[in-house]
């Protein structure tokens, strides 16, 4: 059996393999990610070209999931650190890989800076050159209509009022935005996705991180899980617990800290590469909800 070794690992991710063995599915297979279920659990092996995401494990050797010989359906049989695919004859060893705690609550340091707006200012025009007539880029920039953004338009004031509060219903309003726009994963849920980040950070960043936040932005991703794909409802689950990307929290921390505008703009730029339009919706969402929340 050939046999792939994980650079690192999602300390979540590993807790939960180790807690009693399971026979995973692959749902699904891309060239840099293949993604596994089993009932309620979903995580996603990376090639080690991708940054560490949330229940996420990085492979050694630049891997290609769809040359590799694994397929949707096939079994994945897990067993302490190691995953077993029969029928594409490989073993994945987490044994040695780094254990990495990707929760927002561990970011100390963060604060409100003076030129806040002026980072809003430049991530606006970052997702306007980015920007095309099928994403949601027009909700900060007014450059482009369609049928997705006049809809998510008539929803986001509802969202935005419970935000402000502090109000459990945001969850109910994530839910009626959810799982609208093109893409494997929609375009609303991207932008959900990036809204609810922002909110954990600008709210730790004002000092008022607690767990009131936390079962906002739980209520937020599980709520708006049920309206969308599999995929980009464990996205939305993950970011709702306060899981992020490792790019996702780097970017965060750069807009609430001293870092200066060419680092803000360097980090939003890789945001910005996630998929076809997945990065300008994550910013989109961003902004959205540090303008409503600093009231820019």
């Amino acid at each position: 059996m050939k046999e792939l070794k994980a650079v690192d690992i999602c300390g979540k991710l590993r807790n939960v393999l180790l807690i009693n063995d399971k026979v995973f599915k692959i749902h699904s297979v891309f060239d840099t990610a293949a993604n596994l279920i089993c009932n309620d659990i979903f995580f996603t092996l990376l090639s080690d070209m991708r940054c560490l995401y949330p229940m996420s494990g990085r492979v050694l050797d630049n891997l290609s999931f769809t040359k590799s010989g694994i397929r949707e359906g096939m079994d994945v049989i897990t067993s302490g650190n190691r995953l077993t695919i029969p029928n594409a004859d490989m073993i994945v060893n987490l044994e040695d890989a780094l254990e990495c705690d990707l929760s927002f609550r561990k970011h100390t340091g963060l604060f409100v800076p003076k030129d806040l707006s002026v980072k809003v200012e430049l991530l606006k025009k970052l997702i306007e050159v980015k920007g095309c007539e099928f994403d949601l880029s027009t909700l900060v920039t007014g450059k482009y209509q369609n049928p997705y953004s006049q809809f998510i338009m008539k929803k986001l004031p509802g969202l935005n009022e419970a935000i402000k509060k502090k109000d459990i219903q945001a969850g109910e309003h994530a839910e009626g935005l959810a799982g609208c726009g093109i893409g494997l994963t929609p375009s609303s849920d991207d932008m959900l996705l990036g809204y609810i980040s922002a909110f954990l950070a600008d709210t730790k960043a004002k000092g008022n991180d607690c767990e009131e936040i936390y079962k906002i932005t739980y209520a937020m991703g599980n709520k708006a899980a049920k309206r969308t794909n599999t995929i980009s409802g464990a996205f939305l689950k993950q970011c709702g617990m306060g899981l992020l990307s490792q790019d996702m929290t780097g970017f965060l921390c750069t807009i609430y800290s001293d870092a200066e505008t060419e680092i803000l703009e360097k980090s939003a730029e890789r945001i910005l590469n996630f998929g076809s339009t997945s990065g300008t919706d994550i910013l989109t969402g961003v902004v959205l909800a540090i303008v409503n929340l600093n009231g820019l």
